[in-house]
Order: C-alpha cells, then structure tokens, then sequence
C-alpha cells in the first residue's frame, strides 16, 4: 500500500520495522564493533532519524557522500570515522555514491579500475549498474544487508579476469 494511502501510525509502524530490519542485519553482518563498514550515502532522508538509526549499527564507519548528505554534515562527524567524497580500497577498488564515468576509471586505473557505488534503487527492468566495471552495493539490491569485502573482490576479480580473457 502506498504511503499517501496510510495513516500516519501506519505509516510510522512501517518505517520503524524497515529500519529495525536494517539495524538487525547490518549487526548481524558486522557483528562487531572493531569491523570497518563504508557507507556508500544515502543514509535518510531526515538526518536526525538517520543519525538515531546508524548510532545502532556496529562497526567503525566510514561515509561516502551521497546526494542526500549534502548539508548538516557536522551531524554527522559524530557517527562516522571519515567523511569522503569516494575512496580508493585495496588498490583495485574505487568507492563512491554514484557509478562514476568510465573515463574516470580509465585515466585513474592506479586509482581502483572497479566502481563500487550505491545511489541506485530503482526496480528492475532498469539494471542496477552500467555495464563494465562496477557493482551496485545498495542495501535494496542486497536484502537490506551490507555487502562483505569477500564478495566485492570477488565481483572486481572476475571483472578484471573477463577483460583479459578478451
């Protein structure tokens, strides 16, 4: 049922149990509060509900901006380890909020030749990333469950792998 055909307390007993759902996987994926998470953006659409929310969830976190964090970012500071606006990991990897230009990618292999992103939540038939070398990390693709560093290399590996078999 759409939201506009809800009342409010339907409403605000829908958003608590999608937001007790992510609470409980996230800790259940980063079971520990030593354990690096990057936030790929997108947190809330209201800072002060989505600081309330990340403040549960495990881990040291880091938060690529997305479009929704563009102001207030002092709310933020507390909750998370780094802001940035994207992130180079493991030499291969490069981190950022929306799938970024494949020219990017191309002049900065050094950089990380395969874009992790989030930014896209549209519903099939639209695909969940450009063709090539990137991997959609956002929650709703993924059962509302962060995405293990195993499974990204394991994307960006056989990526790379396709290219030079080529």
């Amino acid at each position: 049922m759409p939201f506009d055909a809800m009342s409010e307390d339907e409403v605000a007993k829908v958003v608590k149990e999608h937001d007790e759902r992510i609470i409980d996987n996230w800790n259940t994926a980063v079971p520990s509060k030593k354990h690096t998470v990057y936030h790929l953006g997108d947190i809330a659409m209201n800072v002060d509900h989505g600081m309330a929310a990340i403040a549960k969830c495990n881990g040291i976190k880091h938060l690529i901006l997305g479009n929704r964090e563009h102001s207030h970012l002092d709310r933020y500071l507390p909750h998370f380890n780094r802001i940035q606006s994207t992130a180079r990991l493991k030499s291969l990897l490069t981190l950022s909020h929306v799938p970024l230009h494949p020219n990017f990618l191309e002049e900065r292999q050094g950089f990380g030749v395969f874009n992790v992103h989030g930014h896209i939540h549209s519903d099939p038939p639209w695909p969940s990333s450009p063709e090539g070398p990137y991997f959609n990390v956002n929650c709703q693709y993924h059962d509302y469950t962060p995405v293990p560093l195993e499974l990204v290399l394991e994307k960006a590996r056989a990526w790379i792998k396709s290219q030079e078999d080529t």
